[in-house]
């Protein structure tokens, strides 16, 4: 094989060399029908997948189950359920988390550590802008009343390289029987104590012992200290449990809950875990493309392009709308994510031009915080619940959770909360793409709020540290 940075002609080699990748990658030659590609040239090797050190390779399958499935929503009933199910643990919890702010889920916890059941946190250890004193100080908690944390962290001066960009999912494992997948952060927002105020999320719980044991396995291979990127928590004594972080936190907001007790229904169903890197990008490119009828999506953010391509599930969708499908997509518009902002602007006017349905929800206005969802609702018989963003990263570089549900009953429990956050209006003012200009004002007329706000909390923060240097007679 011909690699690298080299112009280098030779007989046995066709075309240009194999390009360079990044330390810790791995380069796998591709297959086509189970056999390897050997065509003598750089297309044997590069693919759109990248493979790391470290990495997983689970073949997730559909499975047949039977379990009691309680599908769920945020901010409607996302922390009944949860707290309930933490509250009802006997033995272990295990818990993956991108961002741990929630100080109610933390004391579900505590409260689980003080009846002897085994808690462990595997805690993203370089989520984008860092941890927050807030999650330093929970885990510091949580590390005092026994529970066992582990970060996911490289370090590239010493040349430690991360399996995976984030360990971006969001998902719990009780007494190796239930599974809890959600699209929302361990936060205030994601799993809301108040239900007027929050994200608009999805998550699902299954109480089935094979599904549970088949994420538990997930569970361990990322969690193994024997990886260099796994790294125990350092408690810091700056963060003592008792006085140094006062938390009196009151969320609320004018969101109506759709319903206020989910249901929990015992039923046969056919699941399928997924998984970023393993497996996410071709099981959701199946799912869509068995739609026969109707596709709904809601979705953070949906980027048109990747590094060197098309997002792949962009062409499809359009080629399903050519088919005649009613295609409906739900995304998040925030003022403050201009990035994401540019990326789905183009997204909805290319999606637009070939007929496709799709919305913006408006944080200036609507009664989420966010979107934060990650779902697709396929024919009303079929569900993704996930962690995943329509990125590059989320498919290809990070670690995700999801699940697909293949159950007419909980489709459609899904598909009606999409259809009535399809029908939120937008006031008059906003025009159904906002240009950067409109952002820019609305920037502007909330940062004087914002700075005072920030102001306050750095100046309590100074003085809560000198008055904790201070030596008290």
């Amino acid at each position: 094989i011909i690699y690298g940075n080299t112009t280098t002609k030779h007989s046995f080699w066709n075309g240009s060399s194999i390009p360079s990748v990044n330390q810790g990658e791995i380069l796998k030659r591709n297959k086509q029908n189970e056999t390897f590609l050997d065509t003598n040239s750089a297309t044997d090797w590069i693919q759109l997948k990248k493979y790391h050190i470290g990495q997983s390779l689970f073949i997730p399958e559909q499975m047949k189950i039977e379990g009691s499935i309680t599908p769920f929503t945020s901010p409607d009933t996302s922390f009944s359920v949860v707290s309930t199910l933490l509250e009802n643990t006997d033995s272990e919890i295990l818990l993956n988390a991108y961002e741990f702010t929630s100080s109610e889920i933390t004391n579900d916890l505590i409260d689980a550590l003080h009846r002897n059941v085994s808690v462990s946190l595997l805690v993203e250890g370089s989520p984008v802008g860092g941890m927050s004193e807030k999650q330093l100080f929970l885990l510091n908690k949580l590390h005092h009343h026994g529970a066992e944390i582990q970060l996911l962290k490289g370090d590239t001066l010493n040349h430690v390289f991360k399996r995976y960009r984030f360990t971006h999912a969001k998902y719990a494992i009780l007494d190796q029987e239930t599974i809890i997948i959600l699209s929302g952060n361990f936060a205030p927002t994601g799993i809301p104590s108040d239900n007027t105020f929050g994200n608009r999320e999805w998550g699902v719980a299954i109480k089935n012992e094979t599904l549970a044991t088949w994420y538990s396995s997930v569970f361990y291979t990322d969690w193994n200290p024997s990886q260099k990127d796994t790294q125990k928590f350092q408690p810091n004594p700056v963060f003592e449990e008792q006085d140094y972080f006062v938390i009196d936190e009151e969320y609320y907001g004018y969101y109506k809950p759709i319903l206020n007790q989910s249901e929990t229904m015992t039923e046969n169903i056919t699941v399928t875990p997924i998984l970023s890197p393993d497996n996410s990008l071709p099981a959701i490119y199946d799912l869509i493309s068995q739609a026969n009828a109707t596709i709904y999506i809601q979705q953070l953010y949906m980027y048109p392009n990747w590094t060197n391509q098309q997002n792949p599930l962009i062409p499809l969708l359009i080629n399903k709308s050519n088919q005649g499908l009613d295609i409906r997509i739900l995304l998040n518009y925030n003022p403050w994510y201009d990035s994401t902002n540019i990326h789905n602007n183009q997204t909805k006017t290319l999606l637009e031009s070939h007929g496709i349905q799709v919305k913006y929800i408006y944080t200036n206005w609507s009664i989420f915080q966010n979107v934060h969802n990650k779902g697709i609702v396929i024919d009303n018989k079929s569900v993704l619940i996930s962690s995943i963003n329509w990125n590059e990263n989320s498919f290809l570089n990070n670690r995700e959770i999801g699940i697909i549900i293949n159950h007419s009953e909980i489709a459609q429990f899904y598909s009606t909360v999409f259809l009535s956050d399809w029908q939120l209006s937008e006031p008059s003012r906003y025009n159904d793409t906002i240009d950067q200009n409109q952002t820019q004002q609305i920037i502007e007329l909330n940062a004087n709020t914002i700075y005072i706000t920030a102001l306050f909390i750095m100046t309590f923060i100074v003085v809560a540290r000198d008055w904790r240097k201070r030596s008290w007679p």
